[in-house]
């Protein structure tokens, strides 16, 4: 997003009430826990919402979205939902410092030549990649280290309900991941070297890591350079999401099925000398798996290896597989084994 300066603000001022009132349920949650020994219901808590609006000292609460703030409620439930099926920890306060400046807002947004509308904000120029021509069903707004906002947005569409048919063999393609090489295919092409994005940036964070250091605790030099090393993790993580979508987009417009390898790192889990290139692997291919191209209409398969396959050098051209019997996906996604497809083999060393 190319917000101006008051615009900035606004949207800062809009985070700042989403952590103050999901700050405040959970006290409120807290409070009627001890004295009734029962959790307060979300209808009641939006009901307090509206009336502390009302109130002198937090009238400023009525500069913000009111859906905004219902959503922040909304959230604070969920967790507690997710915290009493033992799927999450119990919820905690946000501190001001710590927690990164976001909130959603369900309802009214609206994105047409290249500005989006925020509501109690307006229309905030933005980087438009392609028209968004479905309806909008909430947003999302998030500020980064860097301090550049960013939109997610949730859009509804329906997926045609085509039965899927069986694909050409010249059309199956098993990925192989690896350390020294990110990806080998099982159609006799060469091997996708890796492009070690972290390796050469490593010099820049040394240097913007220790001006980080060097700063005094709280100061606006130390923020000055807290920001220009968040800049670098940033160009690197945009390099890592560049070649992985270019990666992904040229797999699922060349193939019909593609068969993707489990990493398996087991032997390597105590090593320190081979963590960076463990970590460069796992977070390029989990950040952008070819599932996530769908969006581009094309009719991706996607399947995953099992536990046990082959060794590395023997051959993976032999693709068999079968459909998961608990698959819940739409047509144009499946999901099941894939046999056949070589597992990585961990080197003795790490790589140069």
């Amino acid at each position: 997003m190319r917000s101006t300066k008051e615009q900035e603000h606004t949207l800062v001022r809009q985070a700042g009430a989403r952590r103050w009132v999901g700050n405040w349920g959970l006290a409120r949650w807290k409070e009627v826990y001890a004295e009734t020994g029962k959790s307060i219901s979300l209808k009641q808590l939006s009901a307090e919402l509206t009336t502390l609006k009302s109130k002198p000292g937090t009238a400023w609460l009525k500069e913000a979205d009111a859906q905004l703030l219902q959503q922040a409620l909304k959230d604070l439930h969920h967790a507690f939902v997710n915290f009493f099926a033992r799927r999450a920890h119990y919820p905690r306060f946000k501190s001001r410092k710590r927690d990164s400046l976001r909130f959603r807002i369900p309802q009214r947004v609206k994105v047409a030549d290249g500005k989006v509308y925020v509501p109690k904000v307006g229309l905030v120029r933005m980087r438009q990649s392609q028209a968004v021509g479905r309806r909008t069903k909430s947003a999302t707004f998030r500020r980064d280290l860097c301090g550049q906002w960013y939109a997610s947005l949730t859009v509804e569409f329906d997926l045609p309900d085509v039965a899927p048919s069986m694909p050409h063999p010249t059309k199956v393609v098993g990925v192989d991941l690896g350390l020294i090489d990110f990806a080998t295919l099982s159609d006799g092409s060469d091997p996708i070297p890796a492009p070690k994005f972290y390796r050469g940036a490593q010099r820049r964070l040394r240097r913007a890591q220790k001006t980080v250091s060097r700063r005094a605790s709280g100061s606006k030099r130390r923020t000055k350079a807290r920001i220009r090393l968040a800049r670098v993790h940033r160009k690197t993580a945009n390099q890592r999401g560049d070649f992985l979508h270019k990666l992904t987009t040229k797999l699922i417009h060349d193939y019909d099925r593609v068969c993707i390898g489990a990493l398996e790192l087991q032997a390597t889990d105590r090593s320190r000398s081979f963590l960076p290139f463990i970590q460069a692997v796992q977070r390029m291919w989990c950040a952008q798996r070819p599932s996530q191209a769908l969006g581009s209409g094309v009719g991706l398969r996607l399947w995953s290896t099992p536990q046990g396959g082959s060794t590395l050098g023997e051959p993976v051209s032999d693709l068999r597989w079968r459909q998961s019997a608990s698959s819940r996906e739409s047509p144009a996604f499946r999901r099941g084994e894939c046999q056949g497809v070589a597992r990585l083999r961990v080197p003795s060393s790490p790589p140069r």
